[in-house]
């Protein structure tokens, strides 16, 4: 939990981290967009397949009645005249009956009975005493005054016992009274055989249903549906008493409580209407196996992708401590290096502060001597120990860890002036000649620390470089170059051999002796620079050897 918070804490890495996270959101954004669409399309797709399917049953079942009706139109007429002498026998209206039913392949049976629900006519040309005025349709059709087809409710036939919808027409007399009717019978195991055939998936349905919600037939195939009466919803009521044609919704079941997407759509000319519901769950079955499926893939991916970058960060946090060591440990091997000129940077004014206050302290004796003397002597005591001071700070700030600091504006010529408070010294004692060409409004944004470090490491190079040679110089120029500023250290020595120059920024690379170098002032130079969206390089200028620092003016770092 510890290695969690150091690595979230670190500003950098939490700018990753949150840029992930509203990345993940933004993907993660489009995958849910992407999901609703793809539910919708499911949706779409269950709706325009039922739609299909109700138009098909509805071409198919109003064709069926609409066929029988204009049977039974024909049979009402031949019938009603049944009591004209010159009229055809009983024998003979039973054989019209039969060759009418025979040619509707949906009907059982053509029938007709009497005013008191005897048969007088049977396709079969059986007799046949089963009186038929109980029933519904037999008495809806008794008691009104309109030629108009009755649809009964599904019922159980008094002769096959089994359960049929019946298509009647009122018969009349001569006077207009009733005189019986004509009816044919659906069994409704036609409707079974005829729909089952449908693939409606698992929880699939489909119902034909009158005006007032009763079941007409239902498949799944159940005898205890039938008949039954189910509450009409307020928009299926809505329905039946508009002109639309069909309606698309989705609800739970009553009857058996599945969740469905139907279609109703109504049958022309009868008040009927039949249903298709597919089930939500079938119908989402594939999206939801999908989804899920994503959905895991990516929380898994999006975990292995966190856990690998919190390694990353985890790593890249070592990695850059182990290079706050190098840079430290450089710092101090260049303190180590710098050390002999240090002490004698020193030890100078230490001398002079000892001889000022020698001479002093006898001037203040002798009463010959004017006071002004002391005093002069006195202000030349508290400028060397402002010099000190001086130095001492330079190097508590050179020597503690700069990684941490600020990125400030700072002046070419405070930095370079600085870096050569630490070290003049000893290029003094060495006859190195230390020449500036800085402009003094020049300025970069940078961590002064860092900076100093790398001319430090640059300035001890070229002292090992040129220690030896018989003219010894080293030169400090900075040049404005718009929205850079190129620092160049360059010193007397005639460049570095090709052999080598490919190689003198990798790490532990050197060409000094056995305990004078580490190997790392270089590429730490580099590294430091780069850190600063610069760019650090040698060159050879106008025969000598030069190494190049290019910083940018205004950083974006902070």
């Amino acid at each position: 939990m510890n290695i969690f918070q150091s690595v979230v804490k670190k500003s950098k890495n939490y700018k990753i981290i949150i840029a992930t996270l509203l990345l993940f959101l933004i993907f993660l954004s489009g995958f849910i967009y992407e999901s609703y669409i793809s539910y919708k399309g499911e949706l779409h797709r269950a709706e325009v397949e039922t739609i299909n399917l109700t138009r098909v049953l509805q071409e198919h079942i109003n064709g069926s009645f609409k066929s029988i009706d204009l049977v039974l139109t024909e049979l009402q007429k031949v019938v009603s005249n049944r009591h004209d002498p010159k009229w055809l026998k009983k024998d003979s209206l039973n054989s019209l009956f039969l060759e009418r039913r025979l040619s509707l392949p949906q009907l059982r049976s053509f029938k007709a009975v009497d005013k008191n629900g005897e048969y007088i006519v049977d396709d079969s040309g059986l007799v046949n005493t089963v009186n038929l005025a109980d029933r519904d349709y037999f008495q809806m059709l008794k008691k009104t005054n309109t030629d108009e087809l009755v649809i009964s409710k599904p019922v159980i036939s008094k002769r096959n016992h089994i359960w049929v919808i019946v298509l009647a027409r009122r018969l009349v007399d001569s006077k207009g009274n009733f005189d019986g009717i004509v009816f044919g019978t659906i069994p409704l195991e036609y409707f079974k055989e005829q729909f089952e055939k449908l693939d409606l998936g698992e929880g699939g349905v489909l119902n034909l249903l009158d005006s007032h919600m009763t079941i007409h037939m239902r498949i799944p195939w159940s005898e205890s549906y039938m008949g039954r009466a189910i509450k009409a919803r307020d928009y299926m009521q809505k329905f039946f008493n508009s002109d639309e044609l069909f309606l698309v919704s989705r609800s739970v079941s009553e009857v058996d409580g599945i969740e469905r997407l139907y279609t109703t759509r109504k049958l022309e000319n009868y008040p009927f209407v039949v249903v298709v519901g597919l089930s939500t769950k079938q119908i989402l079955e594939s999206w939801k196996k999908r989804t899920t499926l994503y959905t895991v893939s990516i929380f898994f991916l999006f975990t292995f992708f966190l856990i690998f970058l919190f390694i990353f960060l985890r790593s890249q946090d070592q990695l850059e401590e182990q290079r706050n060591q190098a840079i430290q440990a450089s710092k101090l091997s260049s303190l180590g290096e710098m050390a002999g000129g240090i002490a004698h940077e020193i030890n100078n004014p230490l001398t002079i502060i000892s001889a000022l206050a020698t001479r002093t302290k006898k001037n203040l004796l002798d009463k010959n001597i004017p006071i002004e003397k002391s005093f002069e002597n006195l202000d030349k005591v508290i400028v060397t120990v402002d010099r000190i001071a001086k130095i001492i700070k330079g190097l508590r700030a050179f020597s503690r860890d700069s990684n941490g600091e600020a990125f400030r504006y700072k002046k070419v010529n405070e930095v370079v002036e600085m870096t050569l408070e630490l070290c003049q010294e000893r290029f003094r004692d060495n006859g190195i000649e230390i020449k500036q060409y800085l402009n003094p409004d020049v300025e970069v944004h940078c961590r002064e620390i860092q900076i100093v470090q790398v001319l430090v490491n640059l300035l001890n190079n070229s002292l090992d470089a040129i220690s030896e040679l018989p003219v010894k110089w080293i030169e400090i120029s900075a040049c404005d170059l718009g929205g850079m500023v190129m620092i160049r250290v360059k010193d007397s020595g005639k460049g570095i051999h090709q052999d080598v120059v490919d190689q003198i920024m990798l790490p532990f690379f050197t060409t000094k002796e056995v305990g004078k170098g580490t190997g790392l002032g270089l590429s730490i130079s580099k590294g430091i620079v780069e850190a600063h969206e610069g760019k650090f390089y040698y060159e050879l200028h106008e025969g000598h050897t030069s190494f190049v620092l290019e910083l940018k003016k205004y950083l974006t770092k902070s």
